[in-house]
């Protein structure tokens, strides 16, 4: 689920496909988009605005939800092309202002 809305779900297929759904306000997926890449993992970024999805060839692609007309941003993860098992998202929040690590 998505952290900007409880009921927005991503869900995304080896095949490449990946199907967006609001669990509230539709029966079935109100979009569904080819990546033209295997999948193998999935996340919403930590404000919502984005699905990562891991590929089986080492890069991450992020999808926009703002702008779904527009094709994902791809970064390479792994030089040697191994998949890219899991994705997590945190949310640094610094102690007090002006703190430095």
């Amino acid at each position: 689920c998505s952290p900007f809305s409880a009921t927005l779900v991503a869900v995304a297929c080896k095949s490449g496909a990946v199907f967006l759904a609001d669990l509230e306000r539709e029966k079935g997926p109100f979009k569904t988009l080819d990546m033209k890449a295997s999948l193998s993992s999935i996340a919403f970024s930590a404000d919502g605005a984005n699905v990562l999805l891991g590929t089986e060839a080492g890069q991450l692609l992020v999808l926009d939800l703002r702008g779904l007309d527009k094709p994902p941003k791809k970064i390479t993860v792994t030089a040697d092309g191994k998949r890219v098992v899991g994705i997590a998202v945190q949310v640094c929040r610094l102690p007090w202002p002006g703190f430095r690590i």
